[in-house]
């Protein structure tokens, strides 16, 4: 805020704000950095098991032809075809496992993104509770200045009344004295 706006109350509630923005902003490019990582890993995984695959049709229609060629090689063969078989079900196993993790990952980040909203939505409504005291102590404060101004005045006004009622009797007094005198005057006169 500016000068005198918002200082002073120790919420420190813009800085955390544009922070805890900030934080959300890391937790979703996390959450996005994941998603392609899935992508990529199921991508990968999904042409190696298509690669496995090919090599198994091609290993089975050579076992095939090499039917009518004698027992040693099949059996040779069929070796190949149950480590491929092994191979399929490890990348299998694997691409499951890439998921579940990235799932996880993705659930942690989506409950950090939900946790820095609702921190976002606490220090909003403290702020606006501040202000509002804010702008409550300002009232108040102009409230007051408008009572002692009431009071100078009247302060002010009463001063001056007294002031006029001494010039009142001082005018009534120095009457008063010249009367006298007067009166002395003719009595030395009759006298």
């Amino acid at each position: 805020g500016g000068g005198g706006g918002g200082g002073g109350y120790g919420y420190g509630s813009e800085p955390d704000v544009r922070q805890l923005e900030l934080e959300r902003q890391a937790a979703v490019q996390k959450a996005e950095e994941a998603f392609h990582r899935l992508r990529q890993g199921e991508e990968r995984a999904n042409a190696q098991l298509a690669a496995a695959n090919d090599e198994l049709e091609v290993i089975k229609r050579m076992a095939t032809e090499a039917a009518r060629d004698g027992g040693a090689r099949i059996s040779h063969l069929e070796e190949g075809v149950s480590v491929l078989q092994s191979r399929v079900h490890e990348k299998e196993t694997e691409l499951k496992r890439v998921r579940e993790n990235l799932n996880q990952e993705i659930e942690g980040l989506r409950c950090d993104v939900e946790d820095a909203r609702n921190a976002i939505i606490q220090r909003d409504q403290h702020l606006r509770s501040a202000m509002q005291e804010r702008d409550n102590s300002y009232l108040e404060l102009q409230q007051r200045d408008e009572q002692l101004e009431e009071r100078t005045r009247e302060r002010d006004e009463a001063r001056h009344t007294a002031w006029e009622r001494e010039q009142t009797i001082n005018e009534r007094e120095k009457e008063r004295d010249e009367a006298r005198h007067t009166a002395w005057e003719r009595e030395q006169t009759i006298n």
